[in-house]
């Protein structure tokens, strides 16, 4: 059974590797992405953290979330 950041991970990258987001597009905020897969504010930001590491995403503090 995947963990919950996992699952929410793996969304987000199919979505990045789909193109639904283009290199530079702002990603939907933490409160969105815990409306759409109901996870806590922990769970997005550890599965946006692992998006980051893997350098899917990018941060801009203040600014959100950013597809890399």
């Amino acid at each position: 059974m995947a963990n919950k950041y996992d699952i929410v991970k793996e969304g987000l990258k199919k979505l990045i590797l789909s193109g639904d987001y283009e290199v530079n597009d702002r990603l939907p905020t933490e409160s969105e992405l815990m409306a759409e897969y109901g996870v806590s504010r922990y769970t997005i930001r550890r599965a946006m953290q692992d998006l980051e590491v893997d350098h899917y995403i990018y941060r801009i503090q203040g600014g959100g979330d950013v597809r890399r």
